[in-house]
């Protein structure tokens, strides 16, 4: 309940000092419950005078606290100050009802228009639920600073860092220990809702002003582990990790996804909507000329790209691809289905980093309990960690700037809203040297055997020989 809020009945009786030299002299306006918690009795405009509570048992707080009102009073009459009536109300406004309001506004934005149904307005309803089971006091906003802040980033913190434990634990590691920046992130991205709540209740008149317009920032990108660090360094070790997920029937289609996204750099949930049955203007849908593939973007700016070049080693793959999906999946519209034949639909997109993390898992717990590195699992593994960002994305970044293209262009390629900044923030910078003409020049084909070379019981003899595909065009009636 707010801390300035009328008390239902109960015995109250006028304070009286109980030691000290005023021992026994009553305190004028001052009243108190049988716990303590003081109380003042303003008039009200229909002539009544229930009990206000101060919300403390500190005798000195309260007369602090009945003194300001009454000068707060006399000045507002003099029209320099808000009535105490008023600053009750806006004492009544806490984070809580600020938060309830927003969500249930539909998370407006800037504009004050409701988020459309989707992820975006999902996440943030998620967050405004997390923000309610901290800040579920009678605290008014408008009385929020810094420290509170702080006070909620250690409670977020400590609630991350339990849940990676147990994720941890679950996996079989007993000794996890917890990056130092483990939950910064997971922590801005809650106050930015914090953040949208209070300028919404401030739109609405609820608040005067946004007391965390100016907070600190927990998380910065040094502290990041990016993801160029989980994305292999050439054309040979993306088929290496491609063809290991190939190895299992169950993760053939996981495969030819994480190829994909290191061809297009397509983020994941642009890459499992591609449909074989497209038109050139629809998702997976080619051009005429063969030499560009419509995609849907998931993040949308005023300018954005809706087209991937086919160049020569996404078209190596998407030949494979066709034969492979022409035997495995003929009745599937997608590039990369589920693997429920009978849904028909397209593969989760959080299930190719998931498959990544266990086959890295198998040979992280092979290696606890086994110390000769001529010994590996019999199972198939990974020997380093990767995701399916720093596999596919990051890998695209490098080859293409590997050929001297710059930064600028890359971005307008992914169609990376934040522009260059945000790519080297995520991607590093590019050596000097790359940019002056001295570029390796990565090629997008390995030089040993494909990735699906792994794959058991589909036919890619209609495919050269050589890895080489010349000047040959390239037909997509799939």
């Amino acid at each position: 309940m707010p801390w300035l809020e009328f008390a239902a009945m109960a015995k109250y009786t006028l304070y009286v000092y109980k030691k000290g030299p005023l021992k026994g002299n009553k305190e004028p306006g001052i009243y108190e419950d049988d716990e303590g918690r003081k109380y003042i009795r303003p008039k009200q405009a229909n002539g009544q005078r229930p009990y206000l509570s101060l919300g403390t048992t500190s005798i000195e707080t309260a007369i602090k606290m009945r003194d300001t009102r009454r000068v707060a009073k006399l000045a507002a009459k003099r029209g320099i100050a808000l009535a105490p009536e008023e600053a009750a109300k806006k004492a009544a406004v806490t984070v809580a009802i600020v938060v309830k309001t927003y969500d249930e506004a539909g998370c407006p934005n800037r504009k004050g228009v409701a988020r459309r149904a989707g992820k975006h307005l999902g996440a943030e309803s998620v967050r405004c639920k997390t923000l309610l089971k901290y800040f579920n006091t009678d605290k008014p906003a408008e009385d929020l600073v810094q420290n509170d802040i702080d006070g909620y980033k250690d409670w977020r913190v400590a609630k991350v860092i339990e849940k990676e434990k147990e994720a941890a634990k679950r996996k079989g590691i007993e000794d996890y220990e917890p990056d130092p920046s483990a939950g910064l992130r997971t922590v801005d991205l809650d106050l930015n809702c914090l953040n949208n709540a209070m300028r919404w209740a401030v739109r609405k008149q609820l608040l005067t002003a946004n007391p965390i317009g100016a907070r600190d920032r927990y998380y910065t990108a040094s502290d990041a582990t990016h993801c160029r660090e989980f994305a292999p360094s050439d054309a040979n070790e993306l088929h290496t990790v491609s063809g290991v997920l190939m190895s299992s029937r169950r993760s053939e289609t996981l495969g030819w996804q994480l190829l994909f996204e290191g061809m297009t750099g397509l983020r994941t949930e642009e890459t499992v909507t591609l449909r074989v049955d497209a038109r050139p203007d629809e998702p997976g849908g080619l051009t005429s000329d063969g030499g560009s593939m419509c995609v849907r973007r998931a993040e949308k700016s005023k300018k954005y790209n809706n087209y991937v070049q086919v160049h020569e080693g996404l078209k190596f793959v998407m030949k494979a691809h066709r034969i492979w999906h022409e035997q495995r999946y003929p009745l599937s519209p997608y590039y990369f289905p589920g693997r429920d034949k009978k849904a028909l639909g397209h593969i989760n997109k959080s299930v190719l980093t998931k498959a990544l993390d266990r086959l890295y898992q198998v040979y992280v717990k092979f290696r606890e309990h086994e110390l000769d590195l001529k010994k590996l699992p019999d199972q198939p593994y990974l020997t380093k960690k990767y995701t399916s960002h720093g596999a596919g994305r990051a890998f695209y970044v490098l080859v293409r700037r590997s050929r001297g293209i710059s930064d600028s262009q890359i971005a307008f390629e992914l169609n990376q809203i934040g522009g260059v900044s945000t790519l080297e923030q995520v991607y590093g910078l590019p050596p000097e040297h790359w940019k002056n003409g001295n570029a390796p020049e990565l090629s997008w084909i390995p030089k040993g055997e494909p990735a699906w070379s792994k794959i058991k019981k589909v036919d890619f003899s209609a495919l050269e020989s050589k890895t080489s595909l010349g000047g040959e065009a390239l037909s997509f009636d799939i």
